[in-house]
């Protein structure tokens, strides 16, 4: 990671620089989270937020700077929700959402875009299956409309498919 730093470092305006250095942060986050230590994955996560939100802010058009925001938010949401904090993990996973949903509604035929919208919902569903059933419900339908249009384009894709499952499993849960 010390490279990508002194990248980053030696020319900010580098936006291939600032994005490779959050790749890096995010990457270094997750193995933090695997070996349990939440802070030191949630300070990398934080950080790379941050670069994403400058690089998504200077260009708002920049889809991909967009969904890599998005996924930090992810992230970060995921952390906080492990840690218990559910009103800041609810904010992380609706920041999510609204970016998911803008990448979608710009481009409907995008599958990686519908599929990130439907596990921004997913998320949300995490979130509330324990506290608010009606809205997980609610949030998880949504999911499973967009998760359905996929699997109709793409029947026989393994990932949908699973995704697929994955979440009628959980409405049947939710349900009983």
């Amino acid at each position: 990671m010390s490279i990508a730093e002194k990248l980053a470092e030696r020319d900010p305006s580098s936006s291939e620089w600032q994005r490779d250095l959050s790749i890096s942060l995010n990457n270094l986050g997750d193995i933090e989270k695997q070996k349990g230590d939440l802070s030191g994955a949630e300070q990398s996560y934080l950080a790379a937020l941050k670069i994403r939100q400058t690089l998504a802010k200077s260009d708002p058009s920049n889809s991909q700077w967009q969904r890599d925001l998005s996924l930090s938010f992810e992230r970060l949401g995921n952390i906080k929700l492990k840690r218990g904090d559910l009103v800041s993990a609810e904010q992380s996973f609706h920041a999510r959402l609204e970016i998911a949903q803008r990448l979608a509604e710009r481009d409907p035929s995008n599958s990686e875009w519908q599929r990130d919208l439907y596990a921004a919902y997913y998320h949300i569903v995490l979130l509330n299956q324990g506290e608010d059933k009606e809205k997980a419900i609610n949030e998880l339908n949504k999911a499973i409309e967009v998760s359905d249009k996929l699997l109709q384009k793409y029947p026989h894709a393994p990932q949908f498919v699973t995704d697929s499952e994955t979440l009628y499993s959980l409405k049947r849960e939710l349900v009983q």
